[in-house]
């Protein structure tokens, strides 16, 4: 087996074990009260909401999908629209595995069957995930501060104290690193000139930084910046809905279901796929509008549970057509 094959498989294992040793530490809380209370929220919830919220799901692709091809033209690529939707379906598929690598798997398939090449459509992919950061941001922040009495405690408690120490650990870290590299590159810069691989990566910088201004090109800026916004309306109404599908927070309000959708992004990002952490935030933060602690967890797999569902039958439903669509 090839080194990097055993390393892929070895980081989805960790990933699967912080996730199963996140729901043990979880579970094991529990009491039996605690544990029925959580199945009879299971056999209360209303389903049908819970499917409306992954057609909700689809359309937030269908409009990622427009932005994305809006990213591709002004480089001089038209691609048809199924195969770009299909290349993002997978993508979030292929991202429960492997952190960033749903992004590298889409721009490859765009290259297969649509000729896009991949330093430019990746390029692009960080254009994306930039705009999605920002207004991920600004959700956040305008949020916290509508609610800031409710969550600044549960934010600064369990989120931030919790992370801050390993992340200004990482940040010196990767600061040194970059200043010693910097270093090298300053020193030898003539002798690395004129290495192939350094031409090779050069074009590849070339045409992922041409991804990356093409925002600054496209044909409808209004547009584009509503296609950013619907994504994350969506995301929001996805929530709202799993939250209407319980009876214990069909009352909590529009800022509830918001809170949920910051916190659950957050344990998105902390742990690969939110495995484990996800159901955990949720609860959580729940705890701050008076919902008990297990109801909040049922919660949190509810909508963990459908968006996790939803990625992987779109996933391995697109994996199976892009090839039979594109026999040609």
């Amino acid at each position: 087996m090839k080194k990097d094959t055993l390393k892929k498989i070895l980081q989805v294992l960790m990933a699967l074990a912080l996730g199963a040793f996140i729901i043990w530490l979880s579970v094991r809380k529990l009491s039996l009260e605690d544990r029925t209370e959580i199945s009879n929220a299971f056999q209360q919830a209303n389903y049908w909401l819970v499917a409306i919220s992954l057609l909700v799901a689809f359309i937030s692709n269908i409009s990622r999908t427009i932005r994305w091809q809006m990213l591709l033209k002004p480089l001089g690529y038209q691609p048809r629209f199924g195969n770009v939707m299909m290349s993002v379906l997978v993508a979030y598929f292929a991202n429960m595995g492997l952190p960033r690598l749903g992004e590298v798997v889409r721009c490859g398939l765009l290259r297969n069957y649509e000729k896009v090449p991949i330093e430019k459509s990746l390029g692009t992919v960080v254009t994306e995930r930039f705009m999605d950061l920002v207004v991920f941001a600004g959700v956040f922040i305008v949020n916290f501060f509508l609610q800031y009495k409710r969550i600044h405690t549960y934010v600064e408690e369990k989120i931030f104290s919790q992370v801050s120490f390993s992340l200004s650990g990482t940040l010196w870290l990767l600061a040194s690193l970059a200043l010693v590299g910097l270093l090298f590159v300053i020193i030898f810069r003539k002798k690395i000139a004129q290495l192939k691989i350094y031409q090779k990566i050069a074009h590849l910088v070339e045409g992922f930084w041409d991804g990356i201004k093409s925002i600054l090109k496209v044909d409808k800026p209004l547009l584009f910046i509503f296609h950013s916004l619907f994504i994350w309306f969506c995301y929001w109404l996805m929530a709202y809905l799993v939250f209407q599908s319980l009876p214990i927070t069909q009352n909590l309000g529009v800022l509830a279901s918001i809170t949920a959708l910051c916190i659950g992004t957050i344990g998105m990002i902390v742990v690969q796929g939110g495995l484990g952490i996800y159901p955990l935030l949720i609860a959580g933060a729940l705890v701050a509008y008076g919902v008990s602690y297990p109801l909040g967890y049922a919660m949190g797999w509810l909508m963990w549970g459908s968006q996790t569902l939803g990625i992987i039958l779109a996933g391995v439903i697109s994996l199976g057509l892009i090839p039979v669509l594109n026999r040609q």
